[in-house]
């Protein structure tokens, strides 16, 4: 298995290596990434000026369940708190590639940092609280997001050994 993974960065340091040699392919990941930033941006300022109350106040009711009524993983906010704990993760992966020897590997630390940022931040403010449920969300989409980017690094460096069609 640490083999598999060692083969893994390598291959996507040698993919890196090329790709941001040729100032085209950098000039797309920058925008790429940026824009992940600035959607990331919106998103987290959303959140704090009720915004994203609103969008889980919504989603609730398509549920069909009111959020006080259902368990952790049914609730609205739990399901948004998955979605942006995994955004992060791939925007930290991402710009751990492009910025740092580091690479790839960087995404679910940083991403593990902001769930418990953004959690205790929320301690003794008013409208918010600390919720373990929050934090396991947060949690999931790290794990779903790392296990995506594992699997499509797997592919990629199993297609250039020409052992995937």
């Amino acid at each position: 298995m640490a083999k598999d993974l060692q083969d893994i960065e390598r291959s996507w340091a040698a993919r890196n290596q090329r790709a941001m040699s040729d100032p085209v392919e950098r000039q797309k990941r920058l925008v790429g990434w940026w824009a992940l930033t600035v959607f990331l941006g919106v998103a987290w300022v959303a959140a704090w000026v009720g915004w994203g109350n609103a969008l889980g106040a919504g989603l609730q009711r398509i549920y069909g369940v009111t959020a006080t009524d259902a368990v952790w993983w049914l609730r609205a906010d739990a399901h948004l708190h998955v979605v942006v704990a995994a955004l992060v993760t791939v925007w930290a992966a991402w710009g751990g590639r492009l910025f740092t020897p580091v690479g790839s590997w960087l995404g679910p630390p940083v991403a593990v940092v902001v769930v418990i940022v953004d959690e205790v931040i929320q301690i003794g403010q008013e409208g918010r609280s600390f919720e373990w449920g929050d934090f396991l969300a947060g949690c999931v989409g790290i794990l779903v997001a790392t296990g995506v980017i594992m699997l499509l690094a797997n592919r990629g460096s199993r297609a250039r050994d020409g052992s995937v069609q």
